[in-house]
């Protein structure tokens, strides 16, 4: 009996002992969840800024909506001014735009070749603007170093070869007039395997809605592009500066947008006041930066 007793007293001890240590592990838990309680009060009552009243709090990583990415993230906006070499006094204001405005320059002219040499020398992008049948010739002229659709592919590539060689330095070409020349894609071909064996970019000027120009080059690995606004439609500055607006707007849009003028004085005077603006929230770059 003596045994039994003190095995009962044994077990009784073992159990005050668990007890003990069990309920000294609840405290420790109770103590660690007060401390986190209170933490939580106290970071939950600290005082938090005040929203701005005039919209929504903008995180500091997110810049203002009013800015636009680095220079490197701007929209790009190619201008291109065609039919350069018809007047030596536009052109030359053309030539003071303070900007990397690209000249396309018409072939075998007075001032062709000179004022493609000038343009170059003043940093400007210069380029062939071909001369190519519209729908409506006779009527409308493209003038000389013209190509036809009733030309053979040796007269074609013999006027190709005395028009490129008329405007030194060029870069690429573009089409002038050519509505009826830029739907035939066989002369087309002609043309751009011509300018490929060359490295010359074409930019379609899109006289036509039905050209498929540009489609052709990419096709042929001649690097590409199309124009997506005509600035000066009509020669009025309000008409014009709303053309830029919407050139704004596509290269907000795609990233980038081709603008083709004309070096009229409206047009110059619509640009020369647009400039400024323009260089603010876009980079303005030669239109071969915008050929693929």
């Amino acid at each position: 009996m003596p045994q039994k007793k003190e095995k009962k007293s044994s077990s009784d001890s073992a159990l005050k002992k668990s007890k003990k240590k069990n309920g000294g592990y609840l405290w420790t838990v109770l103590a660690i969840a007060s401390i986190v309680l209170i933490s939580g009060i106290i970071y939950l009552s600290w005082e938090r800024p005040t929203k701005i009243s005039e919209g929504p709090e903008v995180p500091e990583t997110v810049p203002p909506s009013t800015e636009l990415p680095k220079k490197g993230g701007r929209p790009k906006i190619a201008i291109i001014i065609d039919d350069i070499g018809n007047s030596r006094k536009n052109d030359d204001a053309v030539l003071a735009i303070d900007a990397p405005l690209t000249l396309s320059v018409l072939p075998l002219l007075t001032d062709s070749k000179k004022i493609a040499e000038k343009a170059g020398s003043n940093g400007k992008e210069v380029m062939l603007h071909l001369p190519m049948e519209p729908h409506d010739y006779p009527q409308a002229n493209p003038g000389k170093g013209a190509l036809f659709t009733n030309m053979d592919d040796i007269a074609i590539l013999t006027q190709v070869y005395e028009d490129i060689k008329s405007v030194p330095g060029i870069k690429g070409v573009n089409n002038h007039m050519g509505s009826k020349f830029t739907e035939d894609r066989e002369r087309m071909r002609i043309v751009l395997k011509q300018l490929k064996d060359k490295g010359l970019f074409f930019i379609d000027s899109k006289t036509s809605p039905r050209s498929r120009s540009d489609k052709t080059a990419r096709g042929m690995g001649v690097k590409t592009a199309a124009r997506d606004i005509f600035l000066d439609n009509e020669q009025d500055e309000d008409y014009i500066a709303g053309q830029i607006e919407k050139l704004k707007k596509i290269a907000r849009r795609r990233g980038s947008a081709i603008g083709i003028g004309h070096p009229h004085p409206e047009t110059i005077a619509a640009l020369e006041k647009a400039i400024p603006k323009i260089k603010s929230d876009f980079e303005i770059v030669p239109a071969s930066q915008l050929v693929k």
